[in-house]
C-alpha cells in the first residue's frame, strides 16, 4: 500500500515523469502510431522514412494508453495527450496514424481513436450534428499554451456549436504537428499503401506529364446564405497557392 501510495503522489506531482520513456534522450521527427497488428507491416515505412532523414519511431496503440493510464477520458484524449508528450519529449513533428474502421458496416468500431467534433448544421432535410475531425489530435494546445481539450463546459462533448447559436467550445483550430491517417482496415490495406508510398518516395517523377496536373471539385454549398459559389471561391484560393501547376477544375 505505501508503495502504491508514493506511486500516487508521483503521479499528481510529477505526471509527466513517468509517462513516455526518454529512449536515451533520443529525438524524432516522426511517429507512426498504429495497431500492433499493423506494426510489422509498417516497419518498412518507418526504416524508408529514417533513410530519408525522418527519423522514425513506430508506436503500438496498446503502448498508447498504458503510458496514459492516468490521463484522458476516453481513448482519443488519451492518444492526443500521448502525441502533446511526444512533441515535447521527442520533438515530434509529424504524427501518422494508421488504422480505419475494422470492418465496412456503420456499427464497427475504429483501430485507432478518432474525434467528433458537434457542430450541429441542418443541409436541407439531412442534420448532421456531428463531423469527423482528426484536426482534434493535431490541434494540442490552446491559445494560451495549454492542453486543448475542445471541451471548455467539460461535458464530454467536444467542439460544440449548436446550428444559429454561439459556439459553445472554442479551441484555436490552429495544429501544432503535422499529422495525417491511413484509414486502412486490414494488413493487406496496409502493404499496398505501404509500398506506394516508398515507390512514390523512391523516385523523381517530376518530369512526367501527370506530376503538375491536380483536380479540384467544387460548387455552392451554401446557396440560401451566399451570393456566390463560395466552394468555387475556396478552391480557387487553392489553386492560387500551387504556382506551376495545371489545375482541371470540376465546378457546378
Amino acid at each position: 500500500m505505501r508503495g502504491i501510495a508514493i506511486l500516487l503522489i508521483l503521479i499528481l506531482i510529477f505526471p509527466y515523469a513517468i509517462v513516455l520513456p526518454k529512449d536515451c534522450e533520443c529525438k524524432y521527427d516522426m511517429v507512426i502510431i498504429a495497431p500492433k497488428e499493423f506494426i510489422k507491416a509498417l516497419e518498412p515505412l518507418a526504416e524508408h522514412k529514417t533513410k530519408h532523414g525522418i527519423l522514425t519511431k513506430l508506436v503500438d496503440i496498446e503502448d498508447v494508453y498504458d503510458q496514459t493510464f492516468w490521463c484522458g477520458r476516453d481513448d482519443a484524449e488519451k492518444l492526443k495527450y500521448f502525441i502533446k508528450l511526444a512533441h515535447e519529449r521527442w520533438g515530434i513533428k509529424y504524427v501518422l496514424l494508421v488504422g480505419g474502421k475494422k470492418g465496412q458496416t456503420p456499427y464497427d468500431d475504429y483501430w485507432i481513436p478518432v474525434r467528433y467534433s458537434y457542430l450541429s448544421r441542418k443541409y436541407e432535410d439531412l442534420k448532421e450534428t456531428k463531423f469527423l475531425t482528426d484536426l482534434y489530435f493535431a490541434d494540442i494546445y490552446d491559445k494560451n499554451g495549454n492542453f486543448s481539450s475542445w471541451d471548455d463546459n467539460n461535458n464530454c462533448v467536444f467542439g460544440e456549436w449548436p446550428e444559429n447559436g454561439v459556439a459553445i467550445d472554442r479551441p484555436d483550430l490552429h495544429p501544432d504537428v503535422y499529422l495525417g491517417r491511413l484509414p486502412c482496415r486490414n494488413v493487406r490495406e496496409v502493404k499496398i499503401v505501404v509500398k506506394k508510398i516508398i515507390e512514390y518516395e523512391s523516385h523523381d517523377w517530376s518530369n512526367e506529364t501527370w506530376f503538375k496536373r491536380f483536380v479540384v471539385v467544387a460548387g455552392d454549398t451554401y446557396p440560401e446564405k451566399t451570393d456566390y459559389y463560395d466552394g468555387e471561391v475556396y478552391t480557387q484560393q487553392g489553386i492560387n497557392y500551387m504556382k506551376g501547376f495545371n489545375p482541371v477544375r470540376l465546378w457546378a
